[in-house]
Formats: structure tokens, sequence, C-alpha cells
């Protein structure tokens, strides 16, 4: 507290020298303080955002009046972290009242009337198929968005904004209000894509977030706790953040308010320009404590193009398995620090294998971009389409070197017909074996491979595919389809999956 009036006599005190001053001299403060309004006299931000304001828009997910709201992500699968922020989600909130149908059903066609008995036999005319009146829609939850793309009405936002959603509106800061269209979404970046079809459209500017600092002063703007377009201010606590949750992760860390409704929401620099795209805080009870993360645009706008090009997003392969380096390791390999990405496993004849990596090395460059964490990697390999060359550098005996691996398409896992004596096994929605040398997986003989995923089941909104082998759950090694089963139906809350998938190992947290 006491640090908050000291800075607020700071500024006050600011205020009160540059109203001393003569009105040229404020002229001139103006031209090198940005946050100096010369018409008022006063400081403020609004002239460097008044661009941008008409450029963030409200996302409506709607679903039918009457019916079930889409299953989606529970506030459980990602604590501590709200990716579900009550708005956001379709699934987490109480439905409003619903819209009221337009009133331009046609009337029945009037029956023709009974022919007389005098009067020759009446042709009648074929009776009207009836008129389907039209799906009326409920809000089920809202987010927010930005629009890149002004010509062509593209808009991002957040995967978990929209999911499940059976349609989707849009409302834009000048009172229209739209239907959407998903181009597409991954859940893996927690990204989606939209299009409207609508003139005078304005879009932010973007700039890398490469370039960003921690102590960067920025903006989070969107649609929080169903009220209208609102503005906060902080400045960038962190980078490179990961291990929040459990996709592809490499956030920036910001103390600007983001609450409910934010998700989807620019994270702006202070000239205005696009830097992130806000996506989940750090909160133990749901609101705001001054953490919150938003995905770069280097990764957001990879994305984005992709499923531009692709309708999806395509991930290839490139057999190389890190870690963490924890302060031992470090003593042991006689590295200088724990920063950067350890080489755990590396996969015969693969990518990285071919690129000369070793298990042991350390990972500290990827494409120009330093390297601090394991998750600072996965955002630079996780984006990277098939035949994307990857240049990197890391450390081996003292001593760095460079190379290149070129992304390869994901190997195609033949699941092979023959079951165990017991049969298949079922939890979560997904049927699952042992492994058997049937199945022809390079370096893996035990596990348990998913063989059919229910659509629409927990397995499946979690990102689980047939071919997929569950090696461990909560860091314990998985034998067998047996060991799987117990590890399952085990207490303990959400329990952390480790599949292997195309010779790469992703983490999935399950939960019912």
């Amino acid at each position: 507290m006491r640090k908050l009036q000291n800075l607020k006599k700071s500024v006050a005190a600011i205020g009160v020298l540059m109203f001393c001053m003569p009105m040229g001299n404020v002229q001139a403060q103006s031209a090198v303080n940005p946050m100096m309004d010369p018409a008022r006299g006063v400081l403020s931000y609004s002239p460097l955002l008044q661009d941008v304001f008409p450029a963030v828009v409200r996302i409506v997910a709607l679903q039918p009046v009457g019916g079930q709201s889409a299953p989606t992500q529970s506030q459980g699968d990602r604590k501590p972290i709200s990716f579900e922020y009550g708005e956001d989600a379709p699934n987490n909130k109480k439905p409003t009242a619903p819209e009221q149908a337009p009133p331009s059903y046609p009337p029945k066609p009037t029956q023709p009337a009974p022919a007389r008995p005098a009067a020759p036999p009446q042709r009648t005319t074929p009776t009207a198929p009836p008129i389907v009146p039209p799906v009326q829609m409920r809000p089920s939850g809202s987010g927010s968005g930005v629009i890149i793309d002004a010509p062509n009405g593209i808009i991002i936002t957040n995967h978990h904004v929209v999911e499940g959603a059976a349609a989707i509106r849009v409302d834009l800061a000048d009172g229209r209000t739209m239907d959407a269209r998903l181009l597409g979404s991954d859940e893996a970046t927690d990204v989606a894509v939209l299009k409207i079809e609508a003139p005078r459209l304005s879009a932010v500017n973007v700039t890398s977030s490469d370039n960003i600092r921690v102590g960067d002063v920025v903006f989070a703007l969107g649609y929080p706790m169903g009220l209208e377009q609102t503005l906060t201010v902080g400045v960038i606590s962190g980078l490179s953040r990961s291990g929040i949750g459990d996709g592809i992760e490499d956030y920036i860390q910001t103390d600007a308010s983001v609450n409910r409704g934010n998700s989807g929401g620019p994270l702006l620099d202070s000239r205005g320009r696009l830097i992130g795209i806000n996506t989940a805080i750090l909160s133990p009870s749901g609101g705001n404590v001054g953490i919150a993360f938003a995905v770069p645009t280097r990764v957001a706008l990879s994305i984005a193009d992709q499923i531009r090009r692709n309708g999806a997003v395509r991930r290839g392969r490139t057999g190389v398995v890190v870690g963490p380096i924890s302060a031992e390791q470090a003593r042991t390999m006689v590295v200088p620090s724990t920063l950067g990405a350890l080489v755990t496993e590396v996969l015969p004849q693969s990518p990285a294998a071919a690129a000369g990596l070793r298990t042991g090395d350390v990972i500290t460059r990827a494409q120009g971009r330093l390297i601090e964490t394991p998750g600072a990697l996965s955002s630079v390999v996780g984006i990277a389409e098939p035949g994307t060359n990857i240049d990197f550098t890391y450390r081996r005996d003292g001593r760095d070197h460079n190379a290149r691996m070129t992304v390869e398409e994901p190997r195609q896992v033949q699941i092979a017909q023959a079951a165990t004596a017991g049969g298949n096994s079922s939890v979560f929605g997904a049927q699952y074996r042992d492994v058997t040398a049937e199945d022809q997986i390079p370096n893996l003989t035990t596990g348990a491979m998913i063989v059919f995923v229910t659509p629409g089941s927990t397995a499946a909104r979690r990102g689980i595919y047939p071919g997929d082998v569950v090696i461990a759950v909560n860091r314990r090694p998985v034998r067998n389809a047996q060991e799987l089963t117990a590890a399952l139906q085990s207490s303990g809350g959400a329990k952390q999956l480790m599949i292997s998938r195309g010779g790469t190992l992703t983490p999935v947290v399950i939960q019912e």
C-alpha cells in the first residue's frame, strides 16, 4: 500500500510540474511523452488507443434453447488456472432469457372448403409442407476477441471461449451484431480463428512478441464480468512461462487486471500494438490476483495462419524429448546454469538423431530465440509444420554446437487387432489394451495403447487419440492396461498422463 501511495504522489507531482510549464514546453513534452494529452493537459493513454477500441469485440457462444450445452473442460481440469472464467466457457454460465423468436412465421395455408353436392368435384390444392421455425438460440457464455484482418473479417480468440458452441455471435464495439463462422481451433495453444462478413471493420496493429521485455507497460482490453469494453493497465511481469496447464506454453505473464470475460482479448504494448492473446489467470478463487497469462503473438499468429490456410494445425515430429535442468544436474554436467532444455531421449531414425543430438545435450537456442525452459522449446517445435527447418544451438561438454533438423510428418501407428486375454479396458471414454510386439513401436514395448475414443467423452475432449500410448500416470510408469486402469480409477482428482505419440511425449491432464 505504501508503494501505491508513493506512486500516486509521484504521478500527482508530475502533473503539477506539467501544469506549471509554459504551453510551448507542454507541447514539447508531449512529443517525447506519449501519455500527455496536450489538448486537455492531462496524462492519458487514450490518444494511443483510439484506433484499437473498434478492433476489440465480444464473442458470444450460443446453444439451442432447451438443449444441453456441449460439454467443455471443467475448471478443475486446469487448476489452479482459471481457463473457464464463468462467462468465457460455453457451459459455465446460467442461461439468460432466450432471445425472442422473430415474429415472421407465415400462417398455415387455409384448407379448401368442402365441395357443394351439386357441383362437380373441386380439385384440392396440395397442402404445403410444414414450415420449420428457426432454432431459437440462447447465450451460454462470452469472451473477447480481436480483429487482425479487417478486409477479410478475421478474428482471433481463445479455443476455450468457443469450444462446444452450437453457434457464435460477435458484438462489435459500434453496436453491430453478426454471426461468426469458426474457421478452426487449436486446443494445444488455446487459439481459435473466426470470420465475419461486415463492412467498415477496424483491425489492430500487430508487433512481434519477441521484442517485449519484463517491465514494459501493457494494456488488457476486453469485456469482463458482463461489462462493456474495459481497459486495464499493468506491466509485463515475466516471459516464457510454462508448466501452467498441459498445452504448448510460452506465456507472457502480466499484472494487468484480467477477469471473467477477458479471455481471447488482446494484450497490447504501450503503443497499442497486439503482443498477446489473454488466456488464463492464476487464482485460487477464480478472481484476479494480479497474475495473468497471454499467448504471445509469435505463437498465436502462426497458429492462426495455419488455420486460415489449412483449416487445422499440422504438427510434425522431431523425435527429441526434453526436460528441465535441476541444480544437481547442472553441477554434474558442468553447465553454467539451469537455463535451457535438457535432452532426455533421442529416438532412433528421427530428425533429432539425424541432426546429431544426444541424451544429455542442452538446447539453448532455437530459430534465433533463447531457450531457457522446455516450454520455450516446445513453443517453437509445437507450431512448426512438417518440412520446417529448425536451426538450434546445443551445449555439449562445455562447448556450443549449431545444427539443423527438419520437422517430419508424424508416423502413422498401425494398431494391431489382437487384444489381451481380458479384452479392451475402458475409462474416461477411451478403450485401451497392452502394447504388443505386433504394434512395432520403436523403443516402446510396454504401456497401454488407446484403440478407440468415444466421441464427446472426457478422453476425446482432452485430445486423446487412437494409437496414443500411455506410459505413465502422475509420473508413475504404466506397463500395461491393468496398471492404467488402476491408476485412472484411484482417488486423487486430476491425473496427468504421459502419452507417447509419433515418437514425441505429450502430457495430458484428465479429470471427470
